[in-house]
């Protein structure tokens, strides 16, 4: 019996082995080896999105203040591995990919940045597609496109609970308390799930 780890490991082998995805527009048909990404390589994200499926520990926002997107697709990649991997397929084959209810899209700005090196490294192929765009679709004023930009990568706590229950998490507690610090219990209640 297949485990959702092997199931999510076949369906990337099985986009790595499709190769090019076909792009089709009212006036033309075009081949595109990179999906909708044109700066991120295919190969990079399959690599990427295999470490991350046998290991979620490896998602990384590196230096991009991503941190509240990388906490949920972790989780979703822990937990369902194969809702993981599809979500990262579609997002780099069509710009677009749905988590539960949560339908996750990525700009134009987004898809057309390169990638460039900060501080404590590049962030994985696998991880921008999925992180960035987490965070551009729930921006609703600040556009997010780059590694740098600090402001708009913040995530409040609303909506990091509105992306795990639109994402078919049932048991979401919302404990955040932006004024004063939380105790050991709190910290002991949240370790508990």
């Amino acid at each position: 019996e297949m485990s959702d780890q092997d199931d999510a490991l076949a369906l990337v082998d099985k986009f790595e082995a499709k190769g090019t995805s076909v792009v089709e527009t009212a006036r033309s048909c075009a081949v595109q080896a990179n999906g909708v990404w044109p700066h991120i390589s295919r190969a990079a994200l399959i690599a990427g999105l295999r470490a991350r499926i046998k290991d979620p520990d490896k998602i990384d926002q590196v230096d991009t203040s991503l941190c509240g997107p990388a906490d949920f697709v972790r989780d979703v990649a822990e937990d369902r591995p194969k809702v993981y991997a599809q979500a990262v397929i579609d997002l780099y084959e069509t710009g677009t990919a749905t988590i539960g209810t949560f339908t996750i899209t990525s700009s134009n700005d987004l898809r057309g940045h390169a990638l460039v090196t900060v501080a404590s490294g590049m962030i994985d192929a696998s991880d921008w597609v999925i992180l960035a765009s987490i965070r551009n679709t729930a921006n609703w004023y600040f556009d997010y496109a780059t590694e740098d930009q600090d402001v708009s990568a913040i995530t409040m706590p609303a909506d990091k609970v509105k992306w795990f229950k639109d994402g078919g998490y049932t048991d979401v507690v919302d404990d955040t308390n932006l004024l004063l610090t939380n105790d050991l219990g709190s910290a002991s209640r949240a370790n508990s799930f």
